[in-house]
Parts: structure tokens; sequence; C-alpha cells
């Protein structure tokens, strides 16, 4: 367990919060930075503050993500005329640089699991329905979250940097 293992790590705690580098600005990340090579050193000493700091800033994130795209649908008609496109997949795309970034983002994504439903028949109303239930789920899970929820996460990631398919 060493700088090389500390900065795996680090990695994996954040890509296991936000796998789709949705929610972490670029921001976020530069503040966090000064773990990344000391959180070997850390854990050695039973210091968690890393785990809840970081996760602390990702509940702030995933809450502003669902209070806007609430707003979006209760406030934005949904209409599919424009050629536009949404990548699905961004593991491998850079986080949002800034909230004006991270807002266009999560509205592509609403457009996204809008059109989703509407291609399923789903009604306008049900529709902002079925959304608004599933973002209410996803955070009331993270919301319940306790200590030993984040310290297992947070290990799990350590252990996955030895072996991927190690929880």
């Amino acid at each position: 367990f060493n700088d090389e293992v500390s900065s795996k790590f680090f990695e994996k705690y954040l890509e296991s919060l936000d796998n789709l580098r949705l929610y972490f600005l670029q921001s976020d990340i530069e503040e966090f930075e000064g773990y990344r090579f000391h959180l070997d050193d850390l854990t050695k000493n039973g210091d968690t503050t890393p785990a809840r700091e970081i996760f602390s800033r990702f509940r702030q994130r995933l809450d502003q993500q669902y209070d806007y795209a609430i707003s979006l649908l209760e406030t934005e008609k949904f209409e599919f005329t424009r050629d536009d496109r949404y990548g699905f997949n961004r593991k491998d795309l850079p986080r949002p640089k800034d909230m004006d970034e991270a807002k266009r983002l999560w509205r592509e994504r609403l457009h996204f699991e809008y059109l989703q439903e509407k291609l399923n028949k789903e009604t306008p109303e049900n529709i902002v329905r079925i959304i608004k239930r599933r973002y209410n789920r996803i955070l009331r899970l993270i919301n319940d979250y306790d200590a030993s929820d984040l310290l297992q996460i947070y290990l799990t990631s350590l252990a996955r940097v030895y072996d991927p398919h190690s929880d």
C-alpha cells in the first residue's frame, strides 16, 4: 500500500460514486487532489476523513442535480425536433468543468430519460411521474447511507485496486 496504490484508490473511489462523470466538477476533483498520494498513509492510520468529505460533496452535487431535474420536469416542454445527441457512456470523458456544464449534461440526460419513456408509449404526465419517482428513489437511497455503508464503499474501492472483482 504505497503512493501508486493510493492514486489508484483515489480514482476508484471517485469512480464508485460517480462512474458516469456527471456529478463531480473538475474543481471538486482539484480540491480533493491533495488526498491522491496520501490515502495510503491516512487509511493505515484509520483516518477516513477523505471518504466522508468526498462523499459529502457527491451528495451535495446529487442534491443540486435533483433540484435542477425536478424544476425542468415542472417547467420545460420536452420536444424532440432537433438532431440532438446524448453520449450515455461518459466513463472516459472529462468531468464537467463548472456548474453550467454540469447542468447542460444533467439536462441532456433528463431529455434522454424522457425520450426513453416516450418511446415506451407513456403519456407526458406518466413520464414526469416515473422520472420524479426514479430521482426520489436515488436521492433517498444515497441519503440513507450511514457511516458503515460509506466505509464499505471506500474500502471496496481499495480492494478493487488489487483485484477488480473483490468486495
